[in-house]
Order: structure tokens, then sequence, then C-alpha cells
């Protein structure tokens, strides 16, 4: 090394602990073929002048790191259960969303996982029963998807009914309330629909608020008999109508008192 000072950093927009958890640095070395021991230990001199650097590395190096990257996104895919939906972005702390897609793509090849749709991955199920892959679960990919785009959703019409055993109807079209935009999703038969909402309708209440009350604007008023909620009292913890109360006072008159049915002692 031309000095013990180490050299200044010369960009702050590269971060190798998107590569191998690591800070990355420029080394102002006549050679480049530096041991990674050697690196190891002169980055920890570095770590402590300035949180991003810039290494330059061998072709050798670099195919290294590439494979660190890969092997960590397949372990993570390995360790997860069956049926686990993953989006591009559940692997950004490990690279950067190109190499992700390139190492999903990969997964995909050796059967690890399947694309669902553009960005949103399923590890598959396998029923020996049927001999066949189930199909991926349209509730997990929606809130995978809702994830991946930071929207909060809450499901609603049939989907609303469904979950909670209102209706053993299987939705034709699986619908959620979204603060983020309307958008539809569809594969093999299955569509999702997102409905916007403004947030305040559903960021202050929680998802068993905001279910139950999809719920009951999906059976309307007139639908509503003593068996609906004799149902839903006896499907919801006392902790969930306790929080109910409070956070459905802003409803339809007619919901609210429907609510206050179900979370009667």
């Amino acid at each position: 090394m031309d000095s013990d000072e180490p050299p200044q950093p010369i960009s702050s927009g590269y971060r190798l602990d998107l590569v191998v958890k690591f800070l990355v640095v420029h080394i102002k070395m006549p050679k480049l073929n530096v041991n990674m021991l050697a690196l190891f230990f002169y980055l920890k001199i570095l770590k402590k002048c300035h949180e991003n650097y810039i290494i330059i590395v061998t072709k050798k190096e670099s195919i290294a790191m590439a494979n660190g990257i890969y092997i960590e996104i397949k372990k993570r895919i390995l360790d997860a259960e069956e049926g686990s939906i993953f989006v591009t972005s559940d692997f950004t702390d490990i690279a950067t969303t190109t190499t992700v897609r390139k190492c999903l793509g990969r997964q995909v090849e050796e059967k690890n996982i399947r694309r669902i749709i553009d960005g949103v991955y399923e590890k598959p199920v396998y029923s020996n029963l049927l001999r066949e892959y189930v199909p991926a679960n349209p509730e997990k990919v929606a809130y995978a998807i809702a994830r991946g785009f930071h929207w909060t959703i809450a499901p609603c019409g049939d989907a609303a009914l469904n979950k909670l055993g209102l209706s053993t109807q299987v939705p034709v079209v699986w619908s959620y309330i979204s603060d983020g935009p309307y958008r539809k999703f569809s594969w093999d038969n299955i569509t999702l629909s997102f409905k916007h909402r403004a947030n305040r309708e559903i960021s202050y209440m929680s998802e068993t608020t905001t279910l139950v009350v999809e719920a009951l604007k999906t059976l309307g008023k007139d639908r509503v008999d003593d068996g609906i909620i004799l149902s839903l009292r006896n499907r919801l913890p006392r902790e969930e109508k306790k929080k109910m109360l409070v956070e459905a006072t802003g409803v339809s008159e007619w919901i609210y008192t429907v609510i206050r049915k179900v979370c009667a002692e």
C-alpha cells in the first residue's frame, strides 16, 4: 500500500452490504489480485473512515461474490415453508433488484420456486394425494403484492365473507380494499382485484375491524340476521371485539349497531 492512511471514499452511492454484507472499499494498489483475507483486514481499518466505499476486485472475486448472493437467496427460499410467497423486494437486503431478479430466475429454472406473476413467486406445495402441485393461495399472493407495493389492504366482498366463515363459496374474484391504486392481477383462473379506498378508511382500523365492516357491507342490512351476529360473536376473540367497538365508531349507523350486538357479552 502506498500509505498507512486509508484512501478517501470516491463515492457514497454503492454499498457492499447489498452484495456480501460488508462495506465496499477502494484499494490503491498496483495489483488487484489481493487475497480476500487481506481485504477483510484492510476493510476493518477503512470502516472507521466512512460508511460507503467502492471496491475494485478481480473478475474471480466478482464471480465469488455473485455466487455468494445466489447462495444466500437460495438458502432463504429453501428455509421458507412450502406455500410461501416471495416478491422481489423481499431480497433487496441481499442484492440489487436486477441481481435479485436474475437469481430468482435461476431458482425458477431449478424448480425451487415458480413464477405466479411478474415479480411474484411461490415455493410450491406438492400434494401426494393429487400427485401434482396445488394452486397458489390467492390471499397469500394478495398480501405479498401489498407488501411489495407498501399498500395496506383488507379483504372485501366475497373474500371477506369467506374469511369470516360467513360463506363457503370460493370467490370468483378475490377483492381487497387498498390505500393503493385500483389494480387487477390474474393467473391461471384466479383474479385479484384491489379497490382504492381513502387511507383513513383502512389505516386507522385493525384488519379484523375492517374485515367485519366490509363483510357487513357485502351482506347488506337486510341480510344480517341473528345467525350472522352469533357466528361473528363466537368467532372473534374478546380483545378484537373490544378494539372493534372503539375503531368502528365512524362507520354507518346500521353497521355500528350490528357491531355492538356482535360485541355484546
